[in-house]
């Protein structure tokens, strides 16, 4: 009996769909692509996405404190302008004990103070910028821009990431709306600084953060959110109560069932698949291709024209037999 052979160059007494008993599913692979994570990466992924949550709601009762004359609007405006000091001081320490470019954290440094005083010009126009709007249309615009913010925010996950600038517009979008709603231009004025600090500055920082230290992370995380459980316990107890309850749904229970349902994960690749290309083209690849056909385009027709003998000075054509 003829041996069957996994070849196409032969004529076989086989059909073309044939294939030996030994080597069938042979070389079946199950979750070959499958990256299984650990619970604690994603407690800590988990942890990046509640920090996200946590400075919204910050903000949220920075607002509620303005809007209540619970704190001063120079005590904000202080508290922000410290902190955002404070936060540039660290990044430039941390910008230049990991890199060279020094020029580039000066250059920040001037155009956040450009942007603070382009701000405090801004303030009364910003004030009364929709004092026309209903309130109940501006709490709900803002709750909606907030929520676009931590739903399009860059968190860094594998695969195609989103634009971070969606967030910031939609962030300072919400700020602008619940400004108009406070009482004077200092508190406007407050409320914008904190606003461009927390979802401006501070998202940079974060994510270096993130990248290069998982303790100080960490630190950054608990810091965060024990300052919104404070601040939403003044605000009311049933929002702290919310809050804890989604901390731990987001940062524990979440987590676990996904570790759980990893265990479900059957994917089954084999011979049977159809093949995939997987191009990876940059510029000057591309760039030089095309030019390599445009040239053996030219080359194909300057072939043809010779051959159909064709005359350029009086354009007369004489076809080859």
């Amino acid at each position: 009996m003829t041996e069957w052979r996994k070849i196409l160059y032969e004529r076989q007494p086989f059909p073309d769909n044939y294939v030996e008993r030994t080597l069938f599913l042979a070389e079946l692979k199950k979750n070959g692509t499958v990256k299984l994570h650990t619970y604690g990466w994603l407690v800590r992924h988990s942890l990046f996405v509640m920090q996200q949550v946590s400075c919204v709601l910050i903000f949220v009762c920075f607002f509620v404190f303005l809007l209540n004359a619970w704190v001063s609007a120079a005590s904000l405006i202080l508290l922000s302008n410290t902190v955002t000091l404070v936060f540039y001081f660290f990044w430039i320490a941390w910008v230049w004990s990991r890199s060279t470019d020094r020029v580039a954290s000066k250059q920040a440094g001037k155009s956040g103070i450009l942007f603070m005083t382009v701000l405090l010009g801004l303030t009364p126009i910003l004030k009364t910028l929709t004092e026309d709007t209903s309130h109940d249309t501006i709490w709900a615009l803002s709750s909606l821009c907030l929520l676009v913010n931590v739903l399009f925010f860059d968190y860094m996950a594998e695969g195609p990431r989103s634009d971070d600038s969606v967030a910031l517009n939609a962030a300072i979008f919400a700020s602008v709306m619940l400004a108009s709603r406070l009482s004077s231009s200092a508190h406007v004025f407050g409320l914008m600084t904190l606003s461009v600090l927390w979802f401006a500055l501070f998202p940079v920082l974060r994510r270096a953060v993130f990248l290069y230290d998982h303790r100080l992370d960490l630190l950054m995380s608990i810091i965060l959110m024990v300052l919104a459980g404070s601040m939403l316990a003044a605000v009311g107890p049933v929002f702290l109560a919310l809050y804890v309850v989604s901390l731990l749904v987001g940062t524990i229970v979440c987590p676990a069932i996904f570790v759980y349902l990893q265990r479900f994960k059957n994917e089954i690749h084999g011979p049977w698949d159809e093949a995939s290309v997987i191009t990876k083209l940059s510029l000057s690849r591309f760039l030089a291709f095309s030019i390599y056909r445009l040239v053996g385009i030219g080359i194909g027709l300057t072939d043809w024209l010779e051959r159909q003998h064709i005359q350029y000075g009086d354009l007369q054509v004489t076809n080859c037999e």
